[in-house]
């Protein structure tokens, strides 16, 4: 799994599928906001599984972000 913590998640959702990850959930970090529409307003905080991980393809990756 990349280091994508304080990245744009637009591009970082692209980059996770250049990878050849599908199963990608963006997920706000702030309780303030339940729903994430677009992705490039938001930035990386946090991603289970944490960087550093081996994932495949098959992986469910969780992408936290905040505004």
């Amino acid at each position: 799994m990349p280091d994508l913590i304080g990245q744009n998640a637009g591009p970082v959702e692209d980059r996770l599928k250049g990878l050849g990850i599908t199963n990608i959930e963006l997920s706000s970090a702030n309780p303030e906001y339940k729903s994430v529409w677009v992705a490039s307003n938001w930035t990386v905080v946090s991603t289970d599984p944490p960087p550093g991980c081996s994932i495949n393809a098959h992986h469910q990756v969780v992408v936290y972000v905040t505004k």
